[in-house]
């Protein structure tokens, strides 16, 4: 279903139906970033199923959760490794709205402000298990949403992070965020791993 060079860049199984399996492919092969839908768990994935994202979209990780088993959300970086856009689909990928394109999720600056990233490498997304409103997003720094990607809080800065009490700044980037339950939220970033124990 996809031409020899593409590139695979997540996979996510409708909850409580393994039947059902989202691919999401980067624009690497002159199509679009795109989502693919599997109903024989994985067996084919047809192009009948695909979602095309706009030309803009580059990358794409998906997140999936048990508190609302149709909705996908697509975190999307842009060639720059900047944010391009959280996506959500509440009718198992067949379509997507766009849910916020502000500030930078995966930029440097604590605000969002600026128009870099590294989307490109890291680009996390998970969503609580108890509530699909709640959302946790992490490239550069880390993310909340409590309102379904609308509005974003800065839930960790890596610049100001520190190991140890030092009072040193350590240099991290997220490469997976995995939601174990509503209030306890593990972060797998480059250097070391975190627990958040009240969600987020």
């Amino acid at each position: 279903f996809m031409a020899e060079g593409c590139i695979f860049s997540d996979i996510e199984f409708m909850p409580g139906n393994p039947s059902i399996v989202y691919a999401s492919f980067t624009n690497s092969c002159g199509n679009n970033a795109s989502v693919y839908k599997s109903t024989d768990g994985g067996a084919s994935f047809p192009q009948a199923g695909m979602y095309n994202f706009p030309s803009g979209v580059s990358r794409v990780s998906l997140a999936v959760t048990p508190a609302e088993t149709n909705a996908v959300y697509a975190f999307c970086a842009n060639s720059a490794g900047a944010f391009y856009g959280i996506y959500k689909s509440t009718d198992a990928a067949g379509s997507f709205t766009l849910k916020s394109s502000s500030p930078n999720l995966l930029g440097y600056n604590a605000d969002g402000s600026d128009n870099g990233g590294q989307g490109w490498g890291t680009l996390a997304i998970a969503v609580s298990p108890s509530n699909a409103n709640v959302i946790i997003a992490g490239g550069v720094n880390n993310w909340k949403s409590i309102n379904g990607g609308s509005t974003w809080n800065l839930l960790v800065n890596t610049a100001k992070t520190t190991l140890c009490g030092s009072g040193d700044g350590i240099w991290t980037q997220y490469s997976s965020v995995l939601p174990i339950s509503c209030e306890n939220i593990l972060n797998l970033k480059i250097g070391f791993v975190w627990v958040n124990n009240n969600d987020g």
